[in-house]
């Protein structure tokens, strides 16, 4: 065990993170390791004291499974789970969710279930995209209209995605983020599977269209997609399931960020 008093920001394994002690620590970046490592977070006292002090929390937003080379069989389908860890967020105002090994679906499901989580929570910064952008939508809003209850929870009002969405997609998102209740989603022109929950399962009688990545379709963007030709490669098969290259910005100048335009939809978010 390292201990280092001053320390405040780090960028570390999961494993590395075990071993320090720093209990002036706001912001962690996990980073992946060379080789393997265990995705369930450990519980040690010492972690979760951490952990609860964090402002920022960025789970392996640098990851790319190309450069990285570990687009292996063994960890298609992994990701991380919060099980152990969400638990201790208290502090945490900032959420980044790496693609693929961090999952936005699992923490919706968190947050749903107990809309008191992470209290002081304001940004989720995401690499992926829901299943389903209804269940975010509601998740949104019942998270922001407690927070008009209990100035103890703060709002969400800021989502950030790797690309622009789709105005169908995100006029009701900031909407929820405005503490309103969010009109209905509306199909995207010539793009049904963008909203793929507005179809009826008996007209799901093909499957989403081959043609674009995962990302594009889900931000209502296929049209603009960068996948390359079908040509029976393991790299297509890659872009169909992680995203073309318009998903893989790591810089400064990544995504799109959609804010409530409404910060104060009610006298008891004064003060949050």
């Amino acid at each position: 065990m390292t201990r280092l008093p001053e320390l405040r920001v780090l960028y570390c394994s999961l494993p590395d993170f075990q071993l320090i002690d720093a209990p002036k620590l706001v912001e962690l970046h996990l980073l992946w390791p060379p080789g393997t490592e265990a995705l369930n977070p450990p519980s040690t006292e010492q972690v979760q004291t951490m952990l609860r002090s964090l402002i920022t929390l960025d789970l392996y937003s640098h990851l790319d499974i190309v450069v990285l080379g570990i687009w292996r069989k063994s960890f298609v389908g992994r990701h991380l789970r919060l099980d152990n860890w969400v638990l201790c967020f208290h502090s945490v105002q900032t959420l980044i969710l790496g693609h693929w090994f961090a999952s936005i679906d699992e923490f919706i499901n968190y947050l749903w279930n107990n809309p008191a989580l992470c209290p002081r929570l304001t940004t989720i910064d995401t690499f992926s995209y829901p299943q389903r952008w209804t269940s975010l939508r509601d998740c949104i809003e019942k998270r922001n209209h407690l927070a008009m209850r209990d100035p103890s929870v703060h709002p969400i009002r800021t989502l950030r995605f790797p690309v622009a969405l789709h105005p169908n997609i995100s006029d009701r998102l900031k909407e929820s983020l405005s503490g309103e209740f969010a009109g209905p989603f509306v199909a995207v022109p010539y793009q049904p599977y963008a909203l793929e929950e507005l179809i009826q399962p008996d007209d799901k009688v093909e499957r989403r269209p081959n043609a674009w990545c995962f990302g594009c379709v889900r931000s209502g963007n296929a049209f603009e997609c960068l996948l390359p030709e079908k040509k029976g490669t393991r790299s297509y098969d890659y872009y169909a399931k992680c995203g073309c290259s318009l998903h893989w910005n790591h810089g400064a100048d990544r995504g799109v960020t959609i804010t409530a335009y409404n910060l104060q939809p009610s006298g008891y978010l004064e003060g949050a």
